[in-house]
């Protein structure tokens, strides 16, 4: 976003804009500052209802159809969350705090913090259900509006009763394959994990080279002696939680498990690495927030990832050891909790370790309502 592409949308010249706004950040503050008008303005109507079941259902249903007027053409989508990882401050602290606030009431959806371990399953449950709202925008493209009740009635039976049959148990498998695919030569190595790591904490437009340079304590001039240019070190980032996510899903399908099973020890596997792990997969929720010219191929292998989680949600209904349930939003749902285990990291205090796992798990078997 630059001053001189919004002048030109409304007419102005690039100095006018300067009239209202002195700065781009001041800019960017007000349209993230009207993003979080709307969603607590979603989320207070949602706490008025009586049960977890009701507020989740409302709240689906408000975020749907601001989306749904901006897929109409109505009205412009509201800004990425994510892009509050980027401002600097004084900015950044203001509005985290106004974020913070929300999604303090949407915990409240689930229930009172009588103790630290209702606590941490209600920030869990926040936690999923903001996460699969804003990774919407991603696959609601394939949807016409016209099918938007549809997928909230679909999303509900997910949050209502999850994967698992009446009575049935998420356990898993434990797997013995690395985590790791082959590692790429050892000082590319380092300016992978730092990129992956600053995107994770600071969206794109965050993670600098400045930034990166500085974490590797290095100077701007070693890391284009090694990168051409900061997106093709994002590619490669992407690239690389690909390949490792991919390695996970494809050790699974080895097994002679059933295909519940299979899907379950693969996500287990994927939630410790994310909880527990040096190196993090990138956030697969960065992607909305890429440059169009290199979003295409990144965006075509997340698909693929999730279509992997899709194909096993299929095979297990079919064999009986998953729910009758929609497997495209599955798909996306498991997608969405890889990521959320990541959040669960950045946002909540004190920081989650692998004991979220079974409180995951248990929100992905049952639902989280």
């Amino acid at each position: 976003m630059t001053f001189s592409d919004v002048a030109d949308r409304i007419g102005l010249s690039a100095p006018s804009v300067t009239y209202y706004f002195k700065k781009k950040e001041n800019l960017a503050e007000a349209v993230l500052d009207r993003g979080l008008d709307e969603l607590h303005s979603h989320a207070l109507s949602a706490a008025s209802f009586a049960t977890p079941d009701t507020r989740v259902e409302q709240f689906l249903r408000l975020e749907l159809k601001s989306l749904a007027r901006a897929h109409r053409g109505e009205a412009a989508r509201r800004a990425h969350i994510g892009e509050l990882r980027a401002l600097e401050e004084p900015m950044g602290s203001r509005l985290n705090r106004r974020y913070v606030e929300i999604f303090r009431l949407v915990r409240g959806f689930f229930g009172t913090d009588s103790s630290e371990s209702e606590r941490a399953a209600n920030i869990v449950k926040a936690h999923l259900l903001l996460d699969n709202i804003y990774a919407m925008p991603n696959w609601l493209r394939f949807y016409s509006s016209g099918d938007f009740d549809r997928v909230r009635s679909r999303m509900m039976e997910l949050f209502r009763n999850g994967l698992m049959p009446s009575g049935g148990q998420w356990n898993s498998h434990q797997l013995s394959c690395s985590d790791v695919e082959p590692a790429a030569e050892k000082e590319q190595d380092a300016f992978l994990r730092s990129a992956t790591k600053l995107i994770n904490a600071r969206g794109y437009r965050g993670a600098s080279v400045d930034r990166i340079a500085s974490d590797l304590q290095v100077t701007k001039g070693s890391f284009y002696h090694h990168n051409e240019a900061k997106d093709d070190l994002v590619l490669q980032c992407f690239d690389r939680t690909y390949l490792r996510i991919t390695h996970v899903q494809r050790a699974v399908e080895k097994e002679d498990w059933t295909c519940a099973d299979k899907l379950r020890s693969a996500m287990h596997k994927l939630l410790e690495i994310q909880l527990n792990g040096e190196e993090p997969f990138l956030r697969t929720a960065s992607l909305q927030l890429l440059p169009l010219e290199i979003k295409g191929g990144a965006l075509e292998r997340s698909a693929r990832i999730t279509r992997r989680f899709t194909n096993l949600v299929i095979d297990g209904i079919t064999e009986g050891s998953f729910r009758p349930v929609d497997p495209l939003l599955a798909g996306q749902a498991l997608t969405v909790a890889i990521n959320t285990a990541r959040d669960l990291r950045h946002w909540s205090k004190p920081e989650f370790d692998v004991s979220a796992i079974p409180l995951i798990e248990s929100a992905l078997g049952t639902g989280i309502v």
